[in-house]
């Protein structure tokens, strides 16, 4: 996909200080991991990156918290102590989710992802210069082997997918909720999701899907985030606020279009779609925006031209603005 040349300068910055922090915190996670634990790390890529910023849910676009991530695991739930514990020997923890042990967000009957995340800063060495990397927050999953398992064989099946299906997550939720049949309940997860008893939908991921659909009609799918889902939800969110249907998005886009002579090579599809509702009716994105949710937020890239008397004041707080 097209990634703006602001969004890439931003990353490449990000990237240019969490490098080093990546050599030294897998050093120092080499050095505390128990033989029979596994770590690995990686750092976001520039796509995945982009498709996070334009959700709208990073306050600060310079502070992503996930940038670098990594991922310790251990045998069962009786070693996660330990390894916090490993981890506060070596690194300050600012906060964690869940907050605290024994408490969970998710009622009784979901099974969403819930494991612990420690956000971390690498502990100042007073016997040296500061490091340019000394107050960057960086994540530590910690997991056990089966939910590493569980994430690794259901990743493609239900992150990365362009094809929405309510039955495919109902049944990642089965695999959950009995993570012992997991290599058995995966091999038939395909046919299961087609089963008349899970072969349904609902608004949202009826919605998912139709946008997904616009986006593929107006971009080859080598143009389109590998995560297609994500921004297919940014989008749909977006639609919601403004009370579009799919049909009055497809027509904004296309209205753009053919007076852009083309999409824009320099924007996105998401920035893209941001700047074809803009030029369609600026008056009332902004009035839409002034109305919707407190917490609800837009993405804005110095590529996207705002046009005159946009965003008024009010608006202006649902926006986050990459200078």
């Amino acid at each position: 996909m097209k990634v703006q040349a602001s969004v890439r300068h931003l990353y490449d910055e990000q990237l240019a200080l969490n490098t080093p922090l990546s050599t030294y915190v897998d050093q120092m996670m080499l050095g505390i991991k128990n033989t029979r634990w596994h770590y690995e790390s990686r750092v976001k890529a520039i796509e995945s990156f982009a498709v996070k910023l334009e959700s709208g849910r990073v306050r600060d676009p310079r502070s992503l918290e996930d940038f670098l991530a990594c991922t310790l695991v251990v045998p069962t739930k009786a070693d996660i102590d330990k390894a916090i514990s490993a981890v506060r020997s070596k690194f300050t923890i600012r906060y964690r989710r869940p907050p605290k042990d024994g408490q969970t967000h998710k009622s009784a009957d979901a099974f969403p992802f819930d494991d612990v995340r420690l956000y971390c800063i690498a502990k100042a060495d007073k016997t040296a210069p500061p490091r340019a990397f000394d107050n960057i927050i960086f994540e530590i999953q910690i997991k056990t082997f089966l939910q590493h398992a569980w994430g690794i064989a259901t990743h493609d099946f239900t992150y990365k997918t362009d094809k929405v299906s309510w039955g495919k997550d109902r049944i990642v939720a089965h695999l959950k909720a009995a993570i012992e049949h997991v290599e058995l309940s995966l091999h038939e997860a395909a046919t299961l999701s087609a089963s008349s008893i899970v072969a349904l939908t609902n608004r949202e991921s009826t919605a998912l899907s139709e946008t997904i659909d616009v986006l593929k009609k107006y971009w080859d799918r080598s143009d389109l985030p590998e995560n297609l889902k994500s921004t297919a939800r940014t989008i749909t969110e977006i639609n919601s606020i403004l009370k579009y249907d799919i049909r009055k998005l497809d027509d904004i886009i296309s209205a753009f279009k053919t007076h852009s002579k083309g999409m824009p090579l320099n924007l996105s599809p998401y920035s893209a779609i941001i700047s074809a509702i803009l030029h369609s009716d600026a008056t009332y994105f902004d009035a839409s925006l002034s109305a919707g949710p407190e917490n609800f937020t837009v993405f804005i890239t110095p590529e996207i031209a705002l046009p005159p008397g946009f965003p008024s004041p009010k608006a202006a707080r649902k926006l986050i603005k990459l200078a």
